[in-house]
């Protein structure tokens, strides 16, 4: 950035790599240096998303967005993808299904459009619309989300879970052979999916339970969760580290990054400081929507 600090993609990197005021100085650069570009508006709403602030996270993919409005009289420089899912899933949190599930629509019909990141996108918009159809009771509704999450996504463990509990709930046996795990030749989730989706499993367990017997289990779910983060912060420190020396379980920087690399996932937890107090925010929501299928 310094020997260019008018390329945009040097503050895009930046924008992705870190978190906070940092990330939406770093899109708000990005954005002067090329105006309309997606992704760089996603990224600023994931921290406001990450702040509570959802109305100016609204706003920021709705600027995202514009571009490819059907009004709009400009053609998008690149393809967008993840804006209208974040959307549904904030439409969500306000309880607005119908607008939820059609920006839901709206992103899997770029599916084909051919982002990198497409077909990710579109197993989790395909388990955030089965989480609804689930706590909607609408079983079949929810299966078929599920199925879809995985077909795209074999290791997707939330929709494998999500797809357990729904046949399970519908008497087929078939549900209890699913593992959110998966076995075989497929790469096994990092180690934060696994805890999100251990902790799932937890509060499903408890749903016909006592109300105790849920405080429990919703105890043991945000102490999963945070024993996750903390994790994540400590490997996150080891981006600093040169990739030649050796992390403390005698296997290599770059090898544990790659089992692990828990600085993708959604709850967004970055280096530094700034992470105990994400990794607080972030456990109080475990047993809400950011679950999903644990919704309170």
């Amino acid at each position: 950035m310094t020997l260019e600090p008018d390329n945009w993609r040097h503050h895009l990197r930046l924008a992705y790599t870190a978190w906070g005021e940092e990330r939406l100085r770093a899109a708000g650069r990005t954005l002067t240096l090329l105006p309309d570009f997606p992704m760089a508006h996603w990224l600023a709403a994931t921290v406001h998303v990450a702040r509570g602030s959802l109305s100016e996270a609204e706003r920021a993919l709705e600027a995202g967005t514009a571009v490819e409005s059907a009004g709009s009289a400009k053609a998008p420089k690149f393809a967008a993808v993840a804006l209208h899912w974040l959307r549904g899933l904030i439409y969500l949190a306000r309880d607005d299904e119908t607008r939820a599930l059609a920006s839901f629509e709206r992103e899997l019909s770029a599916e084909t459009d051919g982002h990198v990141y497409a077909r990710e996108c579109c197993a989790n918009t395909w388990y955030a619309i089965g989480a609804l159809h689930f706590w909607r009771n609408r079983l079949p509704d929810a299966r078929t989300a599920f199925e879809r999450a995985i077909e795209r996504v074999a290791i997707h463990p939330m929709a494998r879970l999500g797809l357990a509990v729904v046949q399970k709930n519908m008497g087929d046996e078939r549900g209890r052979a699913i593992s959110p795990l998966p076995d075989g030749d497929h790469p096994r989730p990092t180690f934060f999916d696994r805890a999100l989706c251990q902790a799932a499993a937890d509060l499903l367990d408890s749903l016909p339970a006592e109300s105790n017997q849920r405080n429990d289990a919703a105890r043991r779910a945000a102490h999963t969760v945070e024993a996750a983060l903390a994790d994540a912060a400590a490997v996150a420190e080891l981006r600093v580290v040169d990739g030649a020396k050796r992390a403390p379980d005698g296997g290599s920087v770059r090898g544990h990054l790659q089992r692990a690399d828990v600085l993708e996932q959604a709850l967004h937890v970055r280096r530094g400081g700034q992470a105990r107090g994400h990794r607080q925010a972030s456990v109080h929501r475990v047993g809400g929507r950011l679950v999903g299928l644990t919704r309170g």
